[in-house]
């Protein structure tokens, strides 16, 4: 974040010397200018709008002189510093000024910047004290109303903060954001009384409420409407207490399992509905989304935090078809999923080779996986793997003598008599025949 700079009013009647100064204050580098006037009268009229943070004005000026002019904005700007510039070093100059608010005083010199640099310096410790002063004082200020309550009673419009992952506001910031017309009902809760901005940051109803006790916690439950369908947000007062039952939990796993698997149709709006009818909590949803996407897919388990974090199921669909699109591109930045996927096969074809197992191996979702295998092979993943297993079992009983039970567990295969079964209808043989015919062929 890029410090902000301290702004700095010239006040001179001398062109040559206001030019003189600018010059200066471009080289520190935690100043930049504000704007200029040649008298006093005339900085009175452009100070406010230049937003100053300091006033470096000249002791000896027709007209309004520096003294009147440190009077009047100590008077109506009293959180302005002021430097008094002069041509002299007399005590009795610095004296008035100090008297009157001044935090300082330059002699002219267009070759020394040291003097004004020091002073602008000390202004700038003095600012930072003072802002630093008035956010704790706001802070505990605000902390005091929502201990309080003092917010009950008043009149605005209900905001909500909803923060980026990692991105944390005090009360002061959040009072900021809100235009500085807003109580704190909570940390996150707060009601607006003035125009609400950024959107990006919270949500609001519009409409215009009352707060009391009821009315948060109508709010709180019509929170959960924002996330399943946020064009919709209401006070309609349901109450998101409700849970999934198994058969509920089953139907959502489906729906996440077509999506992983490229079905982009009904999730998320079949899930939303249901989450509405069964008035179930946005903690709740995301909680059972993510125990259900664990399960289908590793790849997923990456991106648990932002789907906690996530404040509309619409925001979730955007999350999971990011990753789906990652697959993809990464599928097509190499050629050695297939390879790699069949190596292991290859090498691991008297364990169990799920679905999920091979998906863990390659980082990539199961249903995609599924679907590009047999895209790139012409055969489904377990079309293959029972295929290498009845290969690998065939060269055994050409070249070793073990036994035929052994056989069938060393390819992958529990129960013997299935090995014999599906052995036979793809070679045409039983395992005994086929050991017998291959040592005759030989």
């Amino acid at each position: 974040m890029t410090e902000k700079k301290l702004r700095v009013f010239i006040v001179d009647d001398e062109v040559s010397a206001r030019y003189t100064i600018k010059r200066q204050l471009e080289r520190i580098e935690f100043c930049t200018s504000a704007g200029e006037a040649e008298n006093g009268q005339r900085a009175l009229e452009l100070i406010a709008d230049a937003q100053a943070d300091v006033v470096l004005a000249d002791i000896s000026m027709p007209g309004m002189d520096g003294i009147e002019l440190a009077k009047r904005i100590s008077a109506l700007y009293p959180k302005i510093k002021i430097i008094m510039l002069t041509m002299h070093s007399s005590f009795d100059y610095a004296l008035s000024a100090f008297r009157l608010g001044a935090i300082d005083y330059v002699l002219k010199d267009a070759y020394d910047i040291a003097p004004l640099r020091a002073a602008l310096e000390k202004a700038k410790n003095e600012i930072d004290k003072q802002s630093a002063n008035e956010v704790l004082k706001l802070e505990k200020e605000l902390r005091l109303q929502i201990n309080t309550k003092a917010g009950l009673g008043k009149t605005g419009r209900f905001v909500r903060f909803h923060l980026p992952s990692g991105e944390r506001l005090s009360l002061t910031e959040k009072f900021n954001r809100l235009n500085k017309n807003a109580v704190p009902l909570s940390e996150d809760l707060w009601l607006a009384m003035g125009e609400i901005g950024d959107g990006n940051a919270f949500t609001w109803l519009d409409a215009v409420v009352t707060a009391s006790e009821v009315a948060m916690d109508r709010f709180m439950q019509a929170d959960g409407e924002h996330f399943y369908f946020p064009a919709i947000f209401r006070l309609s007062g349901i109450l998101y207490d409700g849970v999934f039952s198994a058969a509920d939990k089953e139907r959502i796993a489906g729906w996440c399992e077509r999506f992983l698997l490229g079905d982009l149709e009904t999730f998320p709006g079949d899930f939303a509905a249901l989450c509405i009818e069964k008035r179930i909590s946005p903690e709740d949803a995301k909680r059972t989304l993510l125990d259900c996407i664990r399960f289908l897919s590793s790849a997923a388990i990456r991106l648990s935090a932002r789907i906690r974090e996530a404040r509309s199921i619409h925001e979730i669909e955007i999350i999971l078809r990011g990753m789906l699109l990652t697959e993809q591109l990464s599928v097509v930045k190499t050629n050695r999923v297939i390879e790699d996927v069949k190596k292991y096969i290859d090498e691991h074809l008297n364990e169990e080779l799920s679905l999920r197992t091979l998906s863990d191996v390659v980082e990539l979702s199961p249903g995609y996986l599924s679907t590009y295998f047999k895209q790139e092979t012409g055969v489904g993943l377990k079309q293959y793997i029972q295929s290498a297993r009845l290969k690998l079992a065939a060269r055994l009983l050409k070249t070793t003598n073990m036994k035929i039970y052994q056989i069938a567990e060393r390819c992958g295969f529990v129960d013997v008599r299935y090995f014999s079964t599906q052995f036979t209808q793809r070679f045409g043989l039983t395992p005994q025949k086929y050991r017998l015919k291959g040592r005759l062929d030989d």
